[in-house]
């Protein structure tokens, strides 16, 4: 029995709408990649779904598809770390230009959802428990001295990186401002974080008129983290992935995710990870990750899984949803219905 939350794009819709997808391997026909790994597999199958939906739907490969008008109803738009700062926030910016509406969030609420930074004084300043950490910006006024503080473990990343792209455990500071300074020799705002022992659980979030909550993902890996080549599948690592059932903890990142949710939706789909102190049970929010992975082995599709959703169903609702909040569907959609 379907789902009562699920969406339906009208018939109508897919009839007459041309929408373009937008992504680096869009073009490419599902084999690994040497540097984006499985990533181009995630593309390619993407595009296959949005196709068997019954999209009338044109690939594109880089930003040039966007710089003329390209003519089209509607953008899905995945080309992200496109080698240069804030690379989420041209597709949304191009669109507005051209006032074609497009998947995701709009393109302030994907820069300050993609700042690692300003996503924890966010957290902060609502009341949702973060690690301690430091924003190393290039150029900044505050020298490694002022920045110091005492952490057992240090994680240093690039402030607005996804993937895991750049990241190093240290338990020195003095290495951690190393790490630092290379990631200012190649042109990256840094933040440097109190590394919790314990582990890992994603919250993801998809729009089905109102946020719809999926069941909590917890992660298991080699290690305690995840770097680049780990999370492309480009080197072979011990990984795991469980859903948790309903529990206090369930319970709480659910409630920490909703108060980050008020500063954010609307939004299409996203996943708000955390993690819990292995020794004291507290649960710290780590980042958010909006337009995030959508290939039928990552975690918003293996939540969605687990409570009966076809990879199909899962990729129509997020775009009926959008099609919905940007008034492109003429009919009134209420929670529980299908269009």
């Amino acid at each position: 029995m379907p789902h009562e939350r699920l969406l339906t794009i009208p018939q109508r819709i897919k009839d007459s709408f041309e929408f373009l997808f937008l992504a680096r391997h869009a073009l490419g026909d599902g084999s690994p990649d040497s540097v984006d790994g499985t990533h181009a597999t995630y593309h390619r199958e993407l595009l296959d779904t949005l196709r068997d939906i019954g999209l009338s739907i044109e690939p594109a490969n880089s930003f040039e598809a966007l710089l003329s008008n390209p003519r089209k109803d509607f953008v899905i738009s995945f080309l992200n770390r496109a080698g240069f700062h804030n690379s989420e926030m041209l597709a949304p910016l191009l669109c507005l230009y051209h006032d074609i509406p497009f998947l995701g969030g709009s393109a302030i609420v994907r820069g300050v959802s993609d700042d690692k930074h300003i996503m924890k004084r966010i957290a902060r300043a609502i009341g949702v428990r973060t690690p301690d950490w430091r924003y190393m910006q290039r150029g900044g006024l505050c020298s490694d001295e002022n920045n110091y503080f005492a952490a057992d473990t240090y994680i240093v990343k690039p402030n607005a990186s996804s993937a895991s792209w750049g990241i190093r455990v240290t338990g020195s500071w003095q290495e951690a401002m190393e790490h630092v300074q290379h990631l200012h020799s190649t042109g990256h705002d840094a933040i440097v974080e109190s590394r919790i022992e314990g582990y890992d659980l994603a919250v993801p979030v998809i729009g089905a008129i109102t946020p719809w909550y999926l069941p909590v993902i917890r992660y298991e890996f080699d290690g305690g983290f995840r770097n680049y080549e780990q999370k492309r599948d480009l080197v072979d690592s011990k990984e795991g992935h469980s859903v948790l059932k309903p529990s206090t903890v369930t319970d709480e990142v659910e409630y920490m995710s909703g108060l980050l949710l008020q500063e954010l939706w609307p939004f299409d789909h996203g996943r708000f990870e955390f993690r819990v102190d292995a020794r004291t049970g507290e649960i710290y929010f780590i980042e958010v990750n909006l337009n995030c992975n959508l290939s039928s082995w990552k975690t918003i599709a293996r939540a969605s899984r687990h409570i009966g959703l076809e990879h199909c169903e899962l990729i129509e609702t997020i775009v009926c949803h959008s099609l919905s909040r940007q008034s492109l569907l003429d009919i009134e959609l209420q929670p529980g219905r299908a269009a």
